[in-house]
């Protein structure tokens, strides 16, 4: 017959403790991965906005080492509406200057419908 094992209610909080803090270990770790191929993936878009001769300004904040882009001026560039998904890899964008661009009214729609927070220039 096999002998039950009897644990501690001590041991087994702790055993619980350290659980819970390997799992927010985990947590953090999969975050911090996350926020790094987000600022991979917005550098290439910076690429990309210079090549079409706009400019960036960056942020940084507090928690983060990098600074992220929260304004993009493409004013008087030749960007297009196929060009316009480059802006969906700033995940802090605040504002976007499109004067004397060839953006339809319908992507302009949509760029305020994709980003809850932001400042429209065109005209």
């Amino acid at each position: 017959m096999l002998d039950r094992i009897v644990v501690k209610p001590s041991v087994r909080r702790r055993v619980a403790m350290w659980s819970v803090a390997a799992l927010i270990l985990g947590c953090l770790v999969l975050r911090y991965r996350q926020i790094e191929t987000q600022f991979e993936t917005q550098e290439e878009a910076v690429a990309k906005v210079a090549a079409l001769g706009g400019r960036v300004i960056r942020r940084s904040t507090v928690r983060l080492r990098d600074a992220w882009v929260v304004e993009v001026d493409l004013s008087g560039t030749g960007i297009r509406d196929a060009d316009m998904p480059i802006l969906s890899s700033f995940p802090y964008l605040q504002r976007v200057d499109l004067r004397e661009t060839n953006i339809s009214r319908r992507k302009l729609q949509e760029l305020g419908v994709s980003f809850s927070d932001i400042s429209i220039v065109a005209e």
